[in-house]
């Protein structure tokens, strides 16, 4: 079969070319940076789907069958805060429990007063839940030392 010899003029509009697919792996790391981006400039009360799914270019189904919802967005978010606070306590100054309590308390509130946004994300936002994930709890009590971390998972 022959090619085709018409070739495009610079004067006419050529078709953007579609992105490449990403996988569901990045889709929910690019999902996930992006409700970080969104609760960092305007709070997690903010975090709605279809803003969530306009920053990653896809619909607001798209969200859903990446998370079990909302709730679940800002939980995987607030993994990385848990982790954060769990940072807080490592490589405290000195022997003396004072001042190792004013050094975490300094850090604790520098990490507060740095990204508001971020921490009220722990405590504000789309979670509506009557039951929290194990690991999220676990979470929680380590940050107080209650239990180790899980975080990574």
């Amino acid at each position: 079969m022959p090619r085709s010899s018409k070739r495009v003029s610079p004067s006419e509009p050529t078709l953007p070319r579609p992105e490449p697919r990403r996988t569901r792996e990045e889709l929910r790391a690019d999902t996930l940076a992006a409700a970080r981006e969104i609760i960092l400039s305007d709070g997690p009360e903010a975090l709605t789907a279809r803003r969530l799914a306009e920053a990653v270019g896809y619909t607001p189904g798209t969200i859903y069958n990446l998370f079990d919802g909302l709730p679940d967005v800002l939980w995987q978010v607030n993994r990385g805060n848990f982790k954060r606070i769990e940072e807080l306590f490592e490589d405290l100054p000195g022997d003396d429990p004072t001042a190792r309590l004013r050094s975490l308390a300094a850090r604790y509130l520098r990490l507060v007063e740095t990204e508001p946004t971020l921490f009220r994300a722990l405590f504000d936002g789309p979670r509506r839940s009557d039951r929290f994930p194990d690991w999220y709890m676990q979470a929680i009590a380590g940050c107080w030392g209650a239990r180790p971390m899980s975080c990574a998972s």
